[in-house]
């Protein structure tokens, strides 16, 4: 097993392979990603707000915490819809869906020019149970899910957009 590993990895270093996902934060000093300045923008709905504010903490796990000098900026903005699933004979949903639709765009910081606009869509489901705080609860927990898979989806366009235009030069 481990021969099989090293040659596989001589493979794979010899065909010029780079791996798109990885620790950004621990030692790649020069990655583009650690050079985007976050903006996030919602309207006055709290459910945007907490989206924002989840999608940003949650940026801010992945890429770098401060950019003194950023390179990019990175601006979106989360809408939020909750959609009922399972309607029982009581007329009542027992079952929801989160979504989180999320526009973006990545501009160069210096110029303003628009590198890149997209739009993402991420979505958790949750049980609601009849006890109100038990709803509220698991609504919390499908909010943090979503937002954390919409900040996934973003890192991902967004590193691919770099990945691309790396290998377009």
């Amino acid at each position: 097993m481990r021969i099989f590993l090293i040659i596989s990895a001589l493979f794979l270093t010899a065909c010029g392979f780079q791996p798109l996902h990885q620790n950004i934060k621990a030692g790649a000093g020069g990655t583009p990603l650690n050079q985007i300045a976050l903006d996030s923008n919602y309207t006055d709905d709290a459910d945007d707000k907490r989206a924002a504010f989840l999608i940003t903490q949650s940026l801010r796990e992945r890429v770098s915490d401060t950019v003194s000098a950023p390179t990019y900026r990175l601006s979106y903005t989360p809408s939020v819809r909750r959609t009922g699933l399972g309607v029982g004979v009581d007329d009542v949903a027992s079952r929801f869906d989160y979504n989180i639709y999320t526009r973006y765009s990545l501009t160069d910081a210096k110029t303003g020019e628009v590198l890149k606009k997209g739009r993402i869509y991420s979505v958790a489901t949750f049980g609601a149970p009849r006890d109100p705080y038990g709803r509220i609860v698991a609504e919390g927990n499908a909010a943090e899910q979503a937002s954390q898979q919409a900040a996934d989806r973003l890192i991902t366009d967004i590193a691919l957009y770099f990945s691309d235009a790396e290998s377009d030069e």
